[in-house]
């Protein structure tokens, strides 16, 4: 092995032994962003803004009008009404009490507070309990046998209407040109609390029944005087139901048809018509559903067993299908969908759906203990960005409280395999309409309380990458000489820029180094590293500051040779340098850290040879 030349830098297969991964594959890809096979670092967090519930451990966050963050301490799933260009942007939600619905003029007439959306209605719209009650009031149109029902509906401000189940049938009438007097009770019912503002009356006329009017919800009683030929369009929400109060996991289709579950039960809502969830539209499976997903317009059922995708376009004729394998979810939080597939953690890895097959995707690089053991997959949540699936969990808690933990990249379609990220993130959203990814994050400055940050919002201030390489295995004992690395060590910042990077820089250090006074001992690990013994100072400091050596385009290179570590030094430039003499190794590996992009990273016997690369 006359030479070691690494020239695309690619992430980790923990499965597979160190000395016989590939020659781009790495022991070690954290904060890596090997996107084209290249070694950059990640961009640190943009600037941050505070959440309204400051405190707790945030699950849930999502934009609202454009720039509001609502937030939950819940599990909450969250999506966007189905019709393109509401004005009134209604957002639909389960996870809290019951499936909900707010709109941006909901916000603005609520009260702002630590529980956001302010104001919601209750999604489902339920069927009137009592019958309408019909009376012969005298002379009139009406020659017929007739009944009525009457249902509640919810008319937004845009006066689009959602209309719910009919009552049960009235007395009947044998009318001979006559009019009617029909009262239609509200019941029980708390209306306000679904949004109801009106009610409307149909009639039965051969066989079917047909509009009659619509009065306001304080209406106790109407006047029935139409012809038969005068009645309006026949009702259409017969068979609906509102959603089940503890439904959960709302998902949207591009087909207009929104999903969620509960139980063993999967409910599909009638198209563009998310408050209703007729009989027909609803299925079981043998187990009890964990999470759904989907790819386009199929669905992935996760349960505590089999997986099922559904397939359709009617709500009412979706085709299941099981799939063999055992691949129980874990995690709800974990799923994650996509045009690309779904992807959710299993008890042997990710599994993932691919729109024709369900397989354990992490099945050549990962083992089930290696899995288990090192990513904490029961704690995981997910979102799938920029076509890669991106995933955190936690296996600790600080003395104050704060959750430590990591996360992974799985990147499917560069072939990346695994990389790792060094910091826990409570939640995170990916927002479609922007191609942003923002994330929770503790604000140690700000008396840690609950943040949101752009991912990657600041790349002038990056989090440090750490890849180190595989184990290579000389025929014979060699003496490596000389290495060299090729990288953009300019990094094109000014000087102006390094030094307001260094002021931020040394302002999070300010705000670290107080905190062992206030907040207790330092102590425990962070991403499975002792933290005491480290630079990092403390596993309560959850805004980390670089060491700032970067800003100065360095890179820190460490060589071992037979295991032993060799040599540790910092490289500014692309120029050769030289490697420890005095013995000779069979295995030799290396490894850099910085946030400089680097392309190549080359160890010689000589600079001869190191120039003939």
């Amino acid at each position: 092995m006359p030479s070691i030349n690494v020239q695309r830098f690619l992430g980790i297969a923990p499965k597979i032994g160190d000395t016989v991964i590939g020659p781009t594959q790495a022991q070690i890809a954290r904060n890596a962003k090997l996107w084209s096979q290249k070694l950059r670092a990640f961009g640190g967090p943009g600037n941050g803004e505070v959440l309204s519930k400051t405190t707790g451990d945030i699950k849930t966050i999502y934009r609202f009008k454009d720039d509001t963050w609502l937030c939950w301490t819940q599990d909450v799933d969250v999506v966007r009404g189905p019709i393109a260009g509401d004005a009134l942007e209604k957002t639909y939600f389960t996870g809290t009490d019951a499936p909900r619905v707010t709109t941006n003029a909901l916000w603005d007439d609520g009260t702002p507070g630590t529980s956001l959306p302010p104001a919601s209605y209750l999604l489902g719209i339920p069927a009137p309990v009592g019958p309408p009650v019909a009376t012969d009031t005298g002379a009139g149109a009406i020659t017929d046998t007739v009944d009525y029902v009457y249902t509640f509906v919810r008319k937004w401000s845009d006066s689009t209407v959602d209309e719910g189940p009919p009552s049960p049938v009235s007395n009947t009438l044998v009318l001979a040109a006559r009019t009617t007097s029909v009262t239609m009770p509200n019941g029980a019912i708390t209306t306000a609390d679904y949004g109801i503002t009106h009610k409307r009356l149909y009639r039965l006329a051969s066989g079917t029944r047909f509009f009659v009017s619509e009065s306001t919800i304080g209406t106790a009683s109407v006047a029935d005087n139409v012809t038969v030929a005068a009645l309006g369009d026949a009702i259409e929400t017969t068979d609906y139901l509102p959603p089940p109060d503890g439904m959960i996991g709302l998902i949207a289709l591009p087909n207009g048809i929104t999903a969620g579950f509960y139980g063993n039960t999967l409910y599909l809502s009638e198209p563009y018509r998310p408050w209703t969830y007729p009989a027909n539209n609803q299925y079981t499976v043998n187990w009890p559903i964990v999470a759904i997903g989907n790819m386009l317009t199929s669905i992935v059922v996760a349960t505590e067993a089999y997986p099922t995708v559904y397939r359709g376009v009617d709500p009412a004729a979706y085709s299941p299908k099981l799939f063999p394998g055992l691949f129980p979810c874990v995690s709800k939080r974990s799923m994650a969908g996509s045009e690309i597939g779904v992807l959710w953690a299993s008890t042997g890895g990710i599994a993932g759906f691919d729109g024709a097959n369900i397989a354990l995707v992490t099945k050549e690089f990962l083992t089930r203990d290696e899995w288990r053991l090192d990513f904490m997959p029961t704690t995981m949540h997910a979102q799938f960005y920029d076509g890669r699936y991106y995933a955190w969990f936690t296996n600790d808690t600080a003395d104050d409280g704060t959750l430590i933990g990591g996360g992974l990249v799985l990147d499917r379609g560069e072939q990346a395999f695994l990389v790792t990220l060094g910091e826990y993130v409570y939640a995170a959203a990916a927002i479609s309409d922007t191609d942003e990814m923002w994330v929770v994050r503790r604000n140690t400055i700000d008396s840690n309380h609950n943040y949101v940050y752009a991912w990657e919002g600041n790349p002038q201030l990056p989090y440090t990458y750490e890849w180190k390489s595989k184990v290579f295995v000389s025929p014979g004992r060699e003496n490596f000489a000389f290495a060299q690395i090729v990288a953009n060590f300019a990094g094109g910042l000014s000087l102006t820029e390094i030094a307001d990077l260094a002021a931020e820089i040394a302002a999070i250090q300010a705000a670290n180094s107080a905190l062992p006074q206030t907040d207790g001992a330092i102590n425990g690990t962070y991403d499975g590293f002792e933290i005491n013994g480290g630079p990092l100072g403390g596993d309560n400091q959850t805004q980390l500051a670089p060491s700032g050596e970067f800003l100065a385009g360095a890179i820190t290179f460490k060589y071992w040779a037979d295991r032993t570590l060799r040599l540790t030094r910092d490289v500014y430039n692309s120029e050769p340098f030289p490697l420890p003499s005095g013995f000779t190794g069979e295995l030799h590996e290396f490894q850099v850290s910085g946030a400089v992009e680097i392309t190549q990273v080359t160890l010689a016997t000589s600079v001869e040879e190191l120039a003939s690369v």
